[in-house]
């Protein structure tokens, strides 16, 4: 259900009409939020179910998310204009496999992403439960401040995607560039927060004296990596707009699989560095892959790929 809604969701974006989705996740947060309340510990005459109260509520709210957006689509006629009823070409293999070489690329990418910070999760558990807990604190953090890029992002998919469309490259360059700028500067401000507050900020998660200690040593190194993460996240969202998805995928092989989490491993379990070891790690793979992406972009973004295909 929740795959249906985020299909929705992006059929909108790609005509540049997001506020619906927005407005349906803000209000699906508080519904959850509620209905967790409600199930998890029996409130409202609710029955208290404890974790399986937590799952009909996630559950619950899903369902709702799709049906709001349904709701909003069709009593606002968000559809009229682009919308094409079903018929047997929706399901011709052709188009199929289309959908697939565009598609397949960027579950690739996103997946190495998540599974290489999932590893390094890993990694700090073997350096004990305080090193684990530090490494939770910072990165709940660092997840946090990707949202703001992240839309920033998917901005850029739909913007440059329409401008390539309209024909005309040089501004889907230029948006592509502002994305990337937008993002960067965004993640700088994340960047000094976490800096200027790396006692502060672990205290919000803690009251443990160790663990944000802990968090308090590493903040830094995360603050080093924001800008990279900005650009990166960035730099996908335009490859997107282009249908040149497959460069993030090898790109994001190289900077965490072979660059940071070897890295990471060497320098955090085997030469003594710690948990700050396995963060230096990921810092120096996201500034590769978003160097990557700079420098493909610079050469073979939106005008100079436009320009390939008219020669």
């Amino acid at each position: 259900i929740f795959l249906m809604f985020l299909a929705l969701r992006q059929y909108l974006a790609g005509r540049e009409i997001v506020r619906p989705g927005m407005w349906v996740m803000l209000v699906a947060n508080v519904f959850n939020g509620i209905a967790n309340w409600a199930l998890i510990f029996g409130h409202l005459g609710l029955p208290e179910l404890g974790l399986y109260g937590a799952g009909i509520a996630t559950a619950l709210t899903r369902g709702a998310t799709l049906f709001a957006m349904l709701g909003l689509v069709w009593g606002f006629s968000l559809h009229e204009g682009a919308w094409q009823p079903w018929s047997r070409e929706a399901f011709e293999l052709p188009a199929l496999r289309r959908i697939m070489r565009f598609g397949f690329p960027v579950a690739i990418q996103m997946s190495l992403e998540v599974w290489a910070f999932s590893a390094a999760t890993l990694m700090a558990g073997h350096l004990g439960a305080g090193p684990a807990g530090a490494h939770a604190v910072v990165l709940n953090m660092a997840a946090l401040a990707f949202m703001l890029p992240l839309g920033i992002s998917q901005g850029a998919v739909t913007r440059v995607g329409n401008l390539l469309g309209a024909g005309q490259p040089i501004a889907a360059q230029r948006a592509g560039w502002v994305a990337i700028g937008m993002a960067a500067a965004v993640m700088t401000i994340s960047a000094t927060l976490f800096a200027l507050f790396r006692w502060q900020l672990p205290a919000l998660y803690t009251a443990d004296t160790e663990l944000i200690s802990l968090a308090a040593a590493i903040l830094p190194i995360a603050a080093a990596f924001q800008v990279f993460d900005g650009i990166q996240v960035a730099g996908c969202g335009v490859l997107r707009g282009m249908g040149r998805t497959a460069p993030a995928a090898w790109l994001n092989l190289f900077g965490y699989w072979v660059l940071a989490l070897p890295l990471g491993a060497w320098l955090g379990l085997q030469q003594g560095w710690g948990l700050a070891g396995i963060w230096w790690g990921l810092s120096a793979g996201l500034a590769a892959v978003a160097l990557g992406l700079l420098v493909w972009l610079r050469y073979r973004g939106p005008a100079h790929g436009a320009l390939l295909l008219a020669d």
